[in-house]
């Protein structure tokens, strides 16, 4: 019997799953000689042109990503009739069938994998999709350990943020409820922060066990995503450090715009995993300052963190920092946590710094507000941080910069590198 064809050299050649909207097939590039997976509209839906349109803007969705976090599209297509995608062929399982067989993972096992979700998820958005379904079923895992590989899979909800024409009604509710963010639950046009928070929701599940939200039916369950607060993650899982526990329950925010964007998530998992975050640097603070006040005053002095008593209260001046919401945020925490304070600025407009110490701004940005800041002030301190290599380096310090801070350099060590630079300068 001759081999079902699709395209010019695709052969069909057994099942592999069922899903929603089509069937998964085994295929082999008869060109090539790789195997790859053939995904094939169900007969049944042919005639839906919603549903004929979202499986083609599932293949146009993945053509604009390339990422090896990302399932890649090969060609689709109709033929005989039949809407096909022929997609690369993923190898592993399901983070949904691993967390049945294992249960809650340890920390050390779990990070690796929210890093790889939440850089795939990055690129989504740095193309304007928005994948809408995120779930441990929609994760593909390889391996184990400090390096598993990670995809991401089935973009059958995924939007364009700047198509034209929406599939999906205002007040028509798509995804799945536990996993579904506040405003996809009310129905509404959801963005990159309802991927973050679905993020939210899987890495709560992977740490504890559970999804934040349960109940018999999908009402009560989104209800609980439009109105109640999720349990403290450490409450069910001590284990999970508080700076780790703060960053998941941050994504859970039920206002979009108080959720980090993917990558200021990816930033305070590792830093909270290096222990620098805001959460463990207090906690650690006020551990010591519990110590010091059982101990006598020179006992006290030498059971001070280094520079603890020079930073502390040691600034004349407030901090300024000039950069996005999300960056800002971290950088504050940090800064807080060391005793200086700090004022956050996020307008293009430069702020103003005629009574501030320093002012602090992310290479990230236009280096021209390092520009307009030295226009203003000769002398006026400015660190630059998320500096990449040795030619943003160079371009800081043409710009006008007094001190950098690289991006692979923990956001801990700006308050020291600022107290010494406004020491230098007299200001401290």
């Amino acid at each position: 019997m001759t081999a079902r064809r699709v395209g010019d050299r695709f052969v069909v050649e057994r099942p592999l799953g069922a899903g929603g909207m089509g069937s998964i097939f085994l295929g082999r590039d008869e060109r090539l000689g790789d195997a790859v997976a053939i995904k094939i509209l169900k007969r049944a839906l042919l005639d839906d042109p919603i549903v004929r349109e979202r499986f083609r803007r599932e293949a146009l969705s993945l053509a604009k990503l390339r990422h090896p976090g990302i399932v890649g599209v090969l060609d689709c297509g109709e033929d005989a009739g039949d809407l096909y995608t022929v997609l690369e062929l993923v190898q592993g399982e399901t983070l949904e069938r691993r967390m049945q067989r294992e249960g809650p993972m340890a920390v050390a096992r779990a990070l690796p994998i929210f890093d790889r979700v939440l850089e795939a998820l990055e690129t989504c958005h740095a193309a304007e999709i928005v994948h809408r379904d995120l779930k441990p079923s929609n994760v593909m895992i390889d391996g184990d350990g400090e390096a598993p590989s990670v995809k991401l899979i089935d973009f059958g909800l995924a939007r364009i943020v700047s198509a034209a024409e929406k599939l999906t009604e205002t007040g028509a509710v798509q995804g799945t409820p536990h996993y579904m963010a506040p405003e996809q639950c009310r129905g509404e046009e959801v963005g990159p922060a309802a991927d973050v928070y679905a993020a939210g929701v899987l890495f709560y599940e992977m740490l504890s066990g559970e999804a934040p939200f349960q109940a018999a039916d999908s009402a009560t369950i989104m209800a609980q995503h439009l109105f109640v607060e999720p349990a403290s993650l450490r409450q069910i899982a001590p284990e999970v450090p508080a700076g780790i526990a703060a960053a998941v329950h941050a994504a859970l925010a039920k206002a979009p715009a108080d959720r980090p964007t993917a990558r200021a998530l990816r930033d305070a998992l590792v830093a909270a995993a290096a222990g620098t975050d805001p959460e463990t640097r207090a906690l650690d603070a006020a551990k010591r300052r519990r110590h010091a006040s059982t101990l006598g005053r020179d006992a006290r002095a030498i059971a001070r963190a280094p520079g603890e008593a020079r930073a502390a209260g040691a600034v004349d001046g407030e901090i300024i920092v000039w950069m996005s919401r999300d960056r800002s945020a971290a950088i504050c925490g940090c800064l807080g946590a060391a005793g200086l304070t700090c004022a956050t600025a996020t307008s293009d407009e430069p702020p103003d710094a005629s009574r501030a110490a320093a002012v602090v701004v992310s290479a990230r940005d236009d280096l021209s507000r390092v520009r307009s800041l030295r226009a203003n002030d000769r002398a006026l301190p400015i660190v630059v941080v998320d500096v990449a290599g040795p030619d943003e380096t160079t371009a800081s310090i043409r710009a006008g910069a007094s001190d950098m801070l690289l991006r692979e350099a923990p956001d801990a060590d700006l308050a020291s590198k600022i107290t010494r630079l406004l020491r230098r300068r007299g200001r401290a």
